[in-house]
């Protein structure tokens, strides 16, 4: 309890009003800096609570965000379907069903992993497919 020699006043004889003085504003300045810790520790520590409050909503979004990716690649594998029923006509058996496991294979990387690289490499395959 005595780490800033707060009572070394009582230890000796001396002048009393100063060292005393001396001594409280040792103490003053010691429990400010312990409050200031601890008060910052608790800011810190609501920061942190925030974050993670942050983080879990950005995991939803993004959860939420793969879950329509999904339904897209169910809705555009069975558009894929009536386009080559409809406009498939010119092309045989084999080369519709070739077309067909290409752009499914295009989609289905897509959306399995829906990044900006991964979309706009699709986009370029198809482009090269419709050539």
């Amino acid at each position: 309890m005595n780490k800033r020699d707060v009572f070394r006043v009582f230890l000796r004889p001396v002048n009393f009003r100063q060292e005393f003085m001396q001594a409280l504003e040792e103490a003053y300045e010691l429990y400010d800096l312990k409050k200031h810790d601890r008060d910052s520790r608790q800011e810190r520590l609501k920061q942190l609570e925030d974050n993670r409050k942050a983080i879990a909503e950005i995991e939803k979004i993004i959860e939420n965000q793969n879950g329509r990716w999904k339904d897209f690649e169910i809705f555009a594998d069975r558009l894929l379907g009536f386009t080559m029923e409809r406009y498939g006509t010119a092309w045989n058996v084999e080369q519709r069903n070739q077309y067909f496991a290409k752009e499914k294979k295009l989609l289905k990387a897509m959306c399995e992993n829906p990044n900006t690289h991964n979309i706009a490499r699709a986009q370029n395959e198809a482009e090269v497919l419709m050539k």
